[in-house]
């Protein structure tokens, strides 16, 4: 299995009943979009893969962000409260760049694509 198909392939699903691939652009629960043909299946496949491979970068950097932002706090010679903040960021950072990031880009890559009227299969 390639690193492509691992990181994209839960958005993608075939349609049992004609054979169509649908495209969950936000996992199986929310409504999917007919994918016209294999090479926009393949771009749109191309694109996901880009940004879940830049997400934990963007969260490392956001967290460095934060921490010189906090660095007037003095909690720094507290080991437990340097993690705390340190975790908090990350976590910060992995969310808003799944609510920012990849949900916009998403929703633009399905907009004008087919809604699907399917039985969700989750």
């Amino acid at each position: 299995m390639s690193i492509q198909s691992y990181l994209t392939d839960r958005y993608f699903k075939r349609d049992e009943e004609d054979g169509r691939i649908v495209m969950f652009p936000n996992g199986v629960k929310q409504p999917g979009y007919v994918v016209p043909d294999a090479a926009t299946e393949q771009k749109m496949r191309l694109t996901l893969m880009w940004l879940k491979l830049s997400r934990a970068p963007f969260a490392f950097i956001s967290a460095g962000i934060l921490l010189v932002l906090l660095d007037k706090l003095e909690i720094w010679n507290h080991g437990l409260a340097f993690v705390a903040v340190q975790t908090i960021a990350l976590l910060m950072g992995f969310v808003g760049y799944q609510i920012i990031v990849v949900k916009t880009v998403m929703e633009r890559s399905t907009r004008g694509m087919t809604p699907w009227s399917g039985r969700s299969p989750g």
